[in-house]
């Protein structure tokens, strides 16, 4: 099995048509990844089992015996003999991978073959917009739960524990008692603070939760998962609640700034978009782009606008150093690759290739398979094709790009 990495969820059904496949052809499984493995130890112990049955037991047998201890051996407070453990059971650990998990590194391999890579980070400063629109998104009822969930409540419920606290004269005094009875301490998403709730709320006609907190709302439309086990409570005999509120909001949360830092954008609605996924876009950038905010954006509404005649480089600090990038690169005739993990971002990107009259190619998950390699083909022949525009998952199965050079 190539990109063996995809397998590590033991829940998708790749995983388990894969162990189906395994065990009803009898035939042994072999993966193959360039992809590094994170330091995950389930996702390490599902991959090996799937390849060699058995060998550490079942998964609790497994944490208990491994992954427990090197989890305890890693933290900041770890008594000496724990990380001593630790050590021991990461030895064990590495003998019993060494039959089973081999590794090939291109140094070894190739040795003087290859080309010595020089990266170079390039560090963009945000535009106006940008930073206008990302401190406007912050103050947001989704980012405050997320940005104070850990403070400390102030309802009350810590007034001991700061009554002592200010009792004390030192300063090595007060860091000694916070350490002692740090988690006597009761933070904000453990009591009053756990969902998005209305300041307006028991007035008539308002609603328990902020209007303007989208993403919670969004999250919490319909029960998820088992409504028994996961669901809590109900507010407004609408939003189900669940045991991960609010930590369940930062990914949708952080997935908005990425946009905002890539083009402000990006959160308008593309006219493409149809269904659930173009009502869910609208409601978040009814919020977000206000009406002075919005004015500055491409066509001044909240739907995407593009023509050959806008200019997007001004308003992002990525595409204005893209940009100036990309014209001393064709100066030096050279060619290039340019990655995005974003579709989206690629619309921007190549609607200002075409502003600029450079001859590109783009491909992405959409990209049908029987022509991928014709473009590739047609890249590496080509030499007045100045870029090639490819999304990082499209471009990440086995393709062969040479003929760039950044």
């Amino acid at each position: 099995m190539d990109e063996y990495h995809e397998y590590k969820n033991q829940a998708t059904a790749a995983h388990m048509r894969l162990g189906d496949l395994r065990d009803n052809s009898a035939c042994p499984v072999i993966g193959l990844t360039g992809t590094l493995m994170q330091n995950n130890h389930k996702e390490l112990y599902y991959l090996i089992d799937m390849v060699r049955p058995g060998l550490f037991g079942d998964w609790t047998t497994f944490r208990l015996e491994f992954s427990d201890p090197l989890k305890y051996a890693r933290a900041k407070d770890a008594k000496a003999e724990c990380v001593t453990l630790g050590k021991e059971k990461q030895q064990v650990l590495d003998r019993m991978l060494k039959p089973v998990y081999l590794v090939r590194k291109k140094e070894d391999v190739l040795k003087n073959n290859l080309t010595k890579k020089n990266e170079k980070v390039v560090f963009c400063q945000l535009s106006e917009i940008q930073k206008t629109l990302y401190r406007h998104i912050l103050t947001l009822p989704d980012y405050d739960l997320l940005r104070f969930a850990n403070t400390p409540c102030d309802c009350g419920v810590n007034r001991q524990y700061f009554i002592r606290y200010r009792k004390l004269k030192t300063k090595k005094e007060r860091i000694a008692y916070q350490r002692r009875h740090k988690d006597q301490l009761i933070p904000k998403k453990q009591c009053c603070y756990r969902y998005p709730m209305n300041e307006y709320r028991g007035e008539e006609g308002e609603p328990d939760i902020d209007p303007a907190a989208i993403l919670w709302q969004q999250l919490h439309e319909k029960p998820i998962g088992d409504r028994n086990t996961i669901a809590e409570e109900i507010l407004d005999d609408k939003y189900i609640t669940c045991k991960q509120c609010p930590s369940c909001v930062q990914l949708p949360a952080l997935n908005k700034l990425m946009k905002i830092c890539s083009h402000p954008s990006l959160l308008q609605v593309a006219h493409s978009e149809v269904g659930e996924s173009k009502r869910k876009k609208l409601e978040f950038a009814e919020v977000a782009l206000p009406p002075d905010i919005r004015s500055k954006l491409p066509g001044g509404t909240l739907y995407q606008y593009e023509s050959l005649t806008n200019d997007h480089v001004k308003l992002s600090g990525k595409m204005k150093t893209l940009d100036y990038m990309l014209k001393k690169f064709q100066r030096q005739q050279h060619r290039v690759l340019v990655f995005s993990h974003s579709t989206a971002t690629l619309d921007i990107i190549q609607n200002h290739c075409r502003i600029s009259g450079w001859e590109h190619l783009r491909l992405d998950g959409k990209t049908p398979s029987s022509s991928r390699q014709g473009l590739v083909d047609k890249f590496q022949k080509n030499d007045d094709i100045f870029l090639f525009l490819i999304s990082t998952k499209a471009g990440g199965l086995g393709l062969n790009l040479t003929a760039g050079e950044y």
